[in-house]
């Protein structure tokens, strides 16, 4: 609860619940700009669901869809959901696609702070969730934008410097790598595979101060039928922002590579320190009893 919950708060159940509860509020308000939206009979995906931090304030709308799953990497929450979360059913994928879901089976998926974190498999698992989606589905996916750039990258916002940035691309997995988005890079590469319904750079699940960029972005989407590849999605557009924000990203990265050099370095001397101390030791006691005529 703590790690998906309002980091740092006190009481951590009343975090983790309360973040649940406003995130299925901005689910909602989302979806009231997809005029065609109806929870009757339809199939639901939560991406990246967890113990059911989301889902387990969607009852409502889970008694009139035919199906809401939820799907975690995380085996010990799936199966805690499975065994706890009624009506909900969850299952767990591996760090890359497929999903255990057939082509076109899901009408509608979210993905709340996944996209956040992904990096290797960003592309593929956007294609993959196309792919699961019935043709004119909609997917609703948070990202780290304007609101988030002074926290997570440590930097004033610049639409001219972020497109899809990664940072802490080699940190461990707890806590993990984060991914910045600009508004315009989303809408010139994810929006080449969906119809971009409304985007909004930040606010999500919070009551933001007016004109004052706080939180998570997000962005609600409709499938375009037919194939793509990541190739299709990931080739560089003629955005003017894109030659700014991919030399910003490459400057990142070799501060990060000489970040990642100097604690190998120091790491290295550590342990050169640790080894060779014992057995230089090792040698003198050696040396004294062979001057002795002890060479045992």
């Amino acid at each position: 609860m703590q790690r998906v919950g309002l980091v740092g708060t006190e009481d951590v159940v009343a975090g983790y619940r309360n973040l649940g509860r406003a995130s299925r509020r901005s689910i909602l308000h989302a979806l009231s700009h997809a005029p065609d939206w109806d929870w009757d009979g339809k199939r639901v995906l939560d991406f990246g669901c967890g113990s059911g931090r989301v889902m387990r304030h969607m009852g409502a709308e889970a008694e009139r869809a035919e199906a809401y799953l939820g799907c975690d990497i995380d085996a010990t929450s799936v199966e805690w959901v499975n065994n706890n979360l009624t009506p909900f059913r969850a299952f767990d994928n591996e760090h890359a696609p497929p999903l255990k879901l057939e082509d076109g089976s899901i009408d509608f998926a979210y993905a709340l702070s996944v996209f956040t974190h992904l990096t290797d498999h960003s592309y593929d698992w956007l294609l993959e969730l196309h792919r699961v989606l019935a043709d004119g589905g909609y997917l609703l996916a948070t990202f780290l934008g304007p609101g988030m750039s002074d926290q997570v990258a440590k930097e004033k916002w610049s639409a001219a410097k972020f497109g899809q940035t990664f940072v802490g691309y080699a940190r461990p997995w707890d806590p993990g790598p984060d991914v910045i988005h600009s508004a315009w890079w989303i809408r010139e590469h994810w929006g080449r595979a969906f119809e971009i319904v409304r985007l909004r750079p930040w606010g999500f699940g919070i009551r933001p101060e007016p004109r004052k960029p706080t939180g998570h972005g997000w962005v609600l989407m409709r499938k375009i039928p037919g194939p793509y590849t990541v190739d299709e999605i990931a080739a560089p557009s003629d955005d003017p922002y894109e030659l700014p924000a991919a030399l910003h990203a490459n400057e990142r990265y070799l501060a990060e590579i000489a970040e990642l050099r100097h604690e190998l370095e120091a790491m290295r001397a550590s342990v050169s320190w640790r080894a060779t101390g014992p057995l230089r030791k090792a040698q003198e006691i050696r040396a004294n009893r062979r001057a002795q005529g002890d060479d045992a």
